[in-house]
């Protein structure tokens, strides 16, 4: 079995034969100033969003070191008022992450690179498996184009040898039953749902794996309204993405290892040929998931850097050989795929 793995370049490169109104980010453009109007849809002010990014590009480094960073003043803290500080910070943050990587799903067509590839997959008659560490649904709209229907629960997903680690754009966690609800409204208030759920999110106790999954391309899922629709008894819910930190958040979802990463980690202990595309694996989750991997190729797609990331990976992913490079990035891989297979 083939294993393909995405990160977020990949994302990128699948909308190079086309031009897309909103191009995917690359993990360190997440706050750009392009991005910063996605921010007061989902009750975050612009502002705060340049924020982040003045304070990221002064730090001096990636992303989620930085973000790391952050986190570890929450959890470190003993002080009330700053646990809640970061609580409703990684709150705010998660929702503009979400709505801004909805927004790229929607740029979704038939050109797009994840369409076009699946397309070769299909003509070659093997298995193949998948595993997705991009919050958008580009990849997902692909395989629903290719046969696959993904929505209504996890199984779907499943089935098509697909999993998703870091969560997806739609995929929404129902509150907790502690959590505090909205009542006595003479008017109803979508920004209070906004504050109240991005406070929540990241508060102490685990938020139950009680999970709505709606259709990639569902029509729901262009409103921004959608986490306090009627799905979800008109209060909010929490969309399921972790933020991009290096550190893991197995604690933060209930049964979240046992049902998307242990089993990406069984998929992967079938490959025979894993492919890392747009995807650097220097985080610890996928540590987790290669534990299962037993002598098979690894082959990495990139632009310029895909040796360095194999040579990186095959030094702790030691049960991993030698596979190929492809360097001019993923739009030359799907074109070439199958030539030098």
């Amino acid at each position: 079995m083939k294993i393909f793995i995405f990160g977020a370049g990949a994302s990128k490169g699948s909308q190079e034969g086309y031009s897309p109104n909103v191009l995917a980010p690359l993990v360190d453009e997440i706050f750009n100033e392009t991005y910063q109007d996605f921010a007061n849809q989902v009750g975050v002010e612009k502002g705060e969003i340049e924020g982040f990014r003045n304070d990221f590009i002064l730090s001096g480094k990636g992303l989620e070191e930085w973000l790391t960073d952050l986190w570890e003043r929450y959890t470190k803290s003993a002080a009330e008022i700053t646990q809640r500080r970061y609580q409703a910070i990684f709150g705010r943050t998660t929702f503009y992450i979400w709505w801004l990587m909805q927004k790229v799903s929607q740029t979704y067509n038939h050109q797009n690179g994840y369409k076009l590839f699946l397309d070769k997959l299909s003509e070659e008659g093997e298995d193949y498996g998948f595993i997705n560490f991009n919050y958008d649904t580009l990849l997902d709209r692909a395989l629903v184009d290719t046969g696959y229907n993904l929505g209504g629960t996890l199984t779907s997903y499943a089935d098509a040898k697909y999993f998703k680690p870091h969560g997806s754009v739609n995929w929404f966690l129902k509150k907790r039953p502690e959590d505090q609800t909205i009542s006595g409204e003479e008017i109803y208030d979508n920004l209070a749902r906004y504050r109240l759920a991005a406070n929540a999110m990241y508060s102490g106790s685990q938020i139950p794996f009680n999970l709505t999954v709606l259709e990639p391309s569902h029509h729901d899922l262009t409103r921004p309204d959608i986490i306090h629709s009627g799905n979800f008894g008109n209060q909010y819910a929490f969309p399921f993405i972790l933020i991009p930190l290096a550190s893991k958040l197995y604690d933060r979802i209930e049964t979240y290892k046992e049902n998307i990463v242990d089993r990406a980690t069984e998929l992967v202990s079938g490959a025979k040929d894993i492919y890392l595309i747009g995807y650097r694996a220097n985080d610890d989750l996928i540590k987790d998931i290669f534990a299962s991997a037993n002598n098979a190729k690894l082959h990495v797609v990139g632009h310029g850097h895909a040796q360095d990331i194999q040579k990186e990976v095959l030094s702790w992913a030691t049960t991993l050989k030698v596979g190929k490079i492809y360097n001019n990035g993923f739009t030359d891989f799907i074109n070439t795929y199958g030539d030098n297979q």
